[in-house]
């Protein structure tokens, strides 16, 4: 009794239970895919930690901060209808966090781009829009 599979690199194994042929080039791939989830979840576990750190000194997580700030924001508005809050919340949360992200890269911009989550380009295009020198 005689099996055929394909593997992933397009050769067949003519035996059951052979196993099919992988390039060096799909291990080096999967490899690779394998070892970015990792770094992540340390970081993940880390940033955890921290805020779990910061939770027990009693000090308010961003989310509470930010809906504290709007709901202030709406009682000052006396019934006066909002306008472009969505841009509002966000040049007002973006300033300080590249401004605070640039400072703690000293300037280097592809490190607070990584660090982001954002191409480069995008970060220089958001620096020069809310004005932030790069020193």
């Amino acid at each position: 009794m005689v099996e055929t599979r394909t593997g992933s690199s397009g050769s067949k194994a003519t035996r059951r239970g052979a196993p099919a042929r992988v390039s060096a080039s799909s291990r080096t791939r999967k490899s690779a895919k394998t070892s970015k989830p990792a770094a992540r979840t340390a970081s993940n576990k880390k940033v955890e930690k921290k805020a779990a750190k910061v939770l027990r000194k009693g000090k308010k997580p961003l989310a509470t901060m930010t809906q504290s700030a709007l709901e202030d924001y709406f009682k000052k508005l006396n019934g006066t209808a909002p306008g472009d809050l969505y841009d509002l919340v966000l040049s007002e949360v973006e300033r300080p966090l590249f401004r605070t992200v640039m400072a703690y890269t000293e300037g280097n911009q592809s490190r607070a781009a990584e660090i982001l989550g954002i191409n480069r380009g995008t970060l220089r295009k958001k620096l020069k829009a809310y004005a932030i020198s790069v020193d």
